[in-house]
């Protein structure tokens, strides 16, 4: 059964929940509640990619920076070491109370075990030079990730430090991870 509630946003965004809080982000502007009828807008510290993971909310502003909310309401900035070859941060995961940075069109790996505090860079241990927008997900143990246009993801079950391939059969339009499963969607149903 769904509820229809009224919504102050107009533009498509990204919605997460953690901590008894929903959060909506649509650029820099984003709304919260605690019943998902009543919301709240205040202004995010910078637009980027929202997780939920382990207590803490995270944006990634895709390249120098993250941020970090427990309430989704007040954040902290934390810096990114620069990417190795002059390369740029691009796309992010978290999961397992840590957080995964992979680059733009290379095969580093960027991972804080501790929720953003410090960092270690892992340099060329990436199978295949990848760009990955948006399909990159933590779920039982592995981190999984589907290159743009590849019909071959890439996962990792030992934090980053080394990768496997595994042949998808179809391009793939976006990854989640539910249920013991990685789902994979719209241009074919991939469940593993």
């Amino acid at each position: 059964t769904w509820d229809v509630a009224d919504f102050p946003g107009t533009s498509a965004g990204k919605l997460v929940y953690g901590n008894g809080v929903y959060l909506y982000s649509a650029g820099t502007t984003h709304w919260y509640s605690s019943d998902g009828y009543t919301w709240t807008s205040k202004a995010f510290p910078e637009s980027g990619s929202l997780r939920f993971d382990d207590g803490q909310f995270t944006i990634f502003n895709n390249s120098t920076k993250v941020y970090t909310s427990v309430d989704g309401q007040n954040w902290e900035t934390r810096t990114l070491p620069a990417c190795p070859n002059s390369g740029q941060w691009y796309t992010f995961g978290a999961g397992d109370g840590k957080i995964m940075i992979l680059p733009y069109n290379a095969k580093h790996v960027l991972l804080s075990n501790d929720k953003g505090v410090t960092w270690n860079i892992m340099t060329d241990v990436m199978p295949v030079n990848a760009t990955i927008d948006a399909n990159f997900v933590f779920g039982g143990g592995a981190w999984f990730a589907v290159p743009n246009n590849s019909l071959a993801g890439i996962y990792s079950t030992d934090s980053g430090a080394t990768w496997q391939t595994a042949t998808l059969g179809s391009k793939i339009g976006a990854v989640c991870y539910f249920n013991d499963s990685f789902l994979s969607v719209p241009y074919a149903v991939v469940v593993s």
